[in-house]
């Protein structure tokens, strides 16, 4: 994170002036009359949020400097201040504070096991740079937010995890959610495991079979089957015909089980159903 630049919302540093221009006045001297502090106005108006500002030197051939605005700007801040209206710098993400949100998700950023990060960064790989970050950071919700920079939950062991969700919603459901991704594991020290959170969240959003992105689910014969209300047999003609993609399991509970792509099968099934003008039936002998 030493290497995080920080960009500003203009580039005035190259803007530095010798003295200030007839009828600006300093910027230190609005502090009082809009109940802010010295350092803090300075702040902002290196970001650019203070209307007009320009730096000035203090000293000639130091790097000290002052910010001065013009005299009319200054009044019209004051005004706006004493009307009780929003100054410009109210309701507006500074640059400062998003670079230490950003330090602080990268140290604390969930592993691509959660699904409500997923979730929130569009179903689509998280920003890889403080600037993508901070395009899609201010869009999200205050709940969103909160989510991205808590610390993540506790690891369950694989199998612990297994047996609690089988309890839940069935081996079958859990098996299938595995091979598609929707349930996601990590290896650490030589071990399967699985966060509780994505456990917490998964169950939350009723026992998912995949991601809502999937353009493949695969599923077990008997749930393909299920879910396009044909025969079991039928679907394991449609994979020893090679009329739908089939593969064997890899994961650490699904390995060597046979899966379908269960999208594709109710494709097939619905091609055929239309073709004869009635249900599709098939020669499963």
């Amino acid at each position: 994170m030493d290497s995080l630049q920080v960009p500003v919302a203009d580039q005035q540093e190259a803007a530095l002036l010798p003295c200030p221009p007839d009828g600006y006045v300093p910027l230190s001297e609005l502090a009082r009359a809009l109940g802010q502090r010295v350092d803090a106005l300075s702040r902002l108006a290196r970001i650019s949020m203070v209307p007009d500002a320009l730096r000035v030197e203090r000293r000639e051939g130091t790097r000290s400097v002052a910010w001065y605005l013009p005299g009319g700007t200054a009044a019209g801040l004051i005004a706006q201040h004493r009307a009780g209206h929003p100054m410009p710098w109210q309701g507006k993400p500074l640059v400062d504070d998003l670079a230490g949100k950003y330090r602080l998700w990268c140290v604390r950023r969930h592993p691509s096991a959660c699904l409500k990060c997923y979730r929130i960064w569009g179903h689509s790989e998280p920003p890889g740079s403080f600037e993508a970050y901070v395009a899609r950071y201010t869009r999200l919700s205050l709940g969103d937010k909160a989510h991205l920079t808590q610390l993540w939950a506790k690891l369950r062991p694989l199998p612990e995890a297994i047996e609690h969700l089988v309890r839940l919603c069935g081996h079958d459901r859990v098996v299938e959610a595995l091979e598609n991704g929707a349930l996601r594991t990590l290896e650490r020290d030589g071990r399967a495991w699985m966060d509780s959170r994505v456990i917490d969240e998964w169950s939350a959003a009723g026992y998912p079979q995949a991601l809502p992105s999937a353009q493949q689910v695969w599923a077990l014969p008997s749930t393909a089957a299920s879910s396009s209300s044909v025969d079991l047999a039928q679907v394991l003609w449609l994979i020893e015909h090679d009329e739908v993609q089939a593969r064997m399991g890899s994961g650490p509970v699904s390995k060597g089980r046979l899966f379908v792509d269960q999208l594709e099968v109710g494709a097939v099934m619905a091609r055929r159903a239309l073709s004869a003008g009635a249900p599709a039936r098939l020669d499963a002998a």
